[in-house]
């Protein structure tokens, strides 16, 4: 089956270059250049790019209809106004994705090259260095703006009857953890963190086993220094041995040569 699919795959590519090579010589035939483009060809790609235009934006429309739930329903106040400054710009960014691209393709269809129509150049345009300028200008404040209070509202100090909540960020989890019925939370401790006690709640249990795993710490501390105490004592009565030993060789040199 891989051998057939490759074998199409050949003849197809060579059908092309074929094709090509055929389409060349057709051109010379009629004497005309490879850069002479008629004015049927033009059309041809004006209505090409409306006929692109119109699948383009109709398979957007479906994926957006059919995939266009970005997030999950909000669990809290914040979230609905995050929610409702995302739907702000998601239909700010919609507008000018159909106001542009229509354009872009309308003008595409509509100017197509004549020969009889000469293109108008002109260098600068104060009306549309405004236009750029200002509506972008407007909108991104309005933009900042909406986002600013949003921000705001969402960092603002909390109401008297707001619920606390303390929240322990790992990656790929996030662990909550509420106050008591008093609305108080209970010690913690980061030094008692275990795999039983993600979040190092102070308890008897806790401190006892953290009691515990401090004296193994210590007494692995104190046999490592034993053991590197006893390697040190041994490498030094070494080197005091060696040290006896090259003065009794210097001094019964010495007596050698005295003689």
């Amino acid at each position: 089956m891989k051998l057939l699919i490759l074998l199409v795959i050949v003849l197809g590519l060579v059908a092309a270059v074929q094709l090509s090579k055929v389409y060349q010589l057709s051109i010379k035939l009629r004497g005309k250049r490879e850069e002479d483009i008629s004015e049927a060809d033009n059309r041809l790609n004006g209505g090409a790019f409306l006929a692109f235009m119109a699948v383009f934006y109709s398979s957007f429309i479906f994926l957006l209809a059919r995939y266009g739930s970005y997030g999950t329903p909000p669990a809290s106040e914040h979230g609905i106004a995050v929610d409702r400054l995302m739907n702000f710009n998601m239909a700010i960014i919609f507008t000018v994705f159909f106001i542009v691209n229509t354009l872009l393709f309308w003008f595409a269809a509509k100017y197509y090259y004549r020969p009889e129509r000469k293109a108008r150049f002109f260098a600068h345009d104060n009306r549309l260095e405004l236009v750029w300028t200002v509506i972008p200008s407007v909108v991104l404040a309005v933009i900042i703006a909406f986002g600013l209070r949003t921000w705001n509202q969402m960092t603002d100090e909390a109401s008297d009857d707001a619920l606390r909540v303390e929240l322990y960020a790992k990656q790929f989890d996030w662990t909550a953890r509420y106050p008591g019925n008093d609305g108080e939370f209970g010690l913690a401790n980061y030094n008692l963190i275990t795999p039983m006690n993600a979040l190092g709640i102070v308890t008897a249990e806790g401190i006892a086993e953290a009691l515990v795993e401090i004296e193994d710490k210590i007494a692995k501390v104190e046999r490592e220094i034993l053991y590197e105490k006893g390697h040190l004592l041994a490498e030094r009565e070494t080197l005091m041995a060696q040290l006896e030993g090259d003065s009794h060789g210097h001094n019964g040199h010495g007596h050698a040569s005295h003689d």
